[in-house]
């Protein structure tokens, strides 16, 4: 951990399986020490064919804009998320590709929700751009 707080600008961190990939999950101290990352922006998980979970203190991490899960088929659901960061996930289970599509889909309501609370708060002529 002693090293992660020497660490702190550190913007793009991937875990890839190779040699842990019996990793069910990262240690305790590993998740703390995560969350001394302050300035991380990518977060990357690959090739875990038994993790079952990413951190739950993802939402913690205040910089970070964009997190990738690729070929872990056993983790199946996702912890709380900032809403402005970007997922990505490709070849993991059919219920992980699920709760992603409804992530998605939230996602493009609070944009739109968003949009909408904008223009209102504008009025409808600032909107019409020819």
């Amino acid at each position: 951990m002693s090293l992660c707080k020497q660490l702190t600008s550190l913007q793009r961190l991937e875990f890839q399986g190779g040699g842990m990939s019996s990793m069910v999950k990262l240690t305790d101290e590993q998740e703390r020490a995560l969350q001394l990352l302050n300035s991380l922006q990518l977060l990357e998980f690959s090739c875990f064919p038994n993790l079952l979970s990413l951190p739950a203190n993802l939402r913690s991490l205040i910089s970070l804009k964009y997190v990738n899960i690729i070929s872990c088929p056993s983790i199946s659901g996702l912890p709380e998320m900032a809403t402005t960061c970007s997922l990505f996930v490709s070849d993991c289970s059919e219920e992980l590709s699920s709760r992603y599509k409804e992530w998605l889909q939230r996602r493009e309501m609070m944009n739109i929700a968003e949009w909408q609370q904008r223009s209102e708060m504008m009025g409808d002529e600032t909107l019409n751009v020819n």
